[in-house]
């Protein structure tokens, strides 16, 4: 069961447990705990929303951010560039979400130009005036990359 609230976000089998990250005024800022687990390699187990809130939590400042199972990796550059690397032996589809500025990411190796798919995002970790962003669908073979430019 995952339970988003304003404070916290819980993944567990049941009503009993604790909370994966937790959010918390604290002075005149706000303080984030995020709990790993005793055997770190566990977060490999986390459900794919789990780990998104928690990646949308971590990249709030960065111009893009990956939504996805575990073992997907996304590196950012300053010049809008990015690359998405799967450590996977299956393929797995991916969403790269970013502010709704960006309309199109092209694939720098094929050419290929995908367009953006308009999503509203609400998380109990941002403002109550959340901006639109919009996602990007790829498909990533096992243990491959992608490199991509965001305009």
């Amino acid at each position: 069961m995952i339970q988003v609230d304003p404070d916290s976000l819980t993944a567990t089998p049941s009503s009993y447990g604790w909370p994966f990250l937790h959010k918390a005024d604290y002075s005149k800022g706000t303080l984030f705990v995020l709990i790993i687990p005793e055997n770190f390699a566990n977060i490999y187990n986390l459900p794919s929303e789990v780990l998104s809130e928690i990646r949308k939590t971590l990249s709030e400042d960065l111009y893009a951010r990956l939504e996805g199972p575990a073992r997907i990796s996304l590196f950012l550059y300053d010049n809008h560039t990015l690359i998405v690397e799967s450590f996977l032996d299956e393929s797995a589809d991916v969403s790269i979400v970013s502010g709704s500025n960006f309309t199109k990411l092209t694939d720098l190796v094929s050419g290929e130009t995908l367009s953006a798919e308009k999503v509203t995002s609400t998380t109990p970790w941002t403002q109550p005036s959340v901006p639109k962003e919009v996602r990007f669908n790829v498909k990533l073979n096992p243990h491959s990359y992608g490199v991509f430019r965001i305009e």
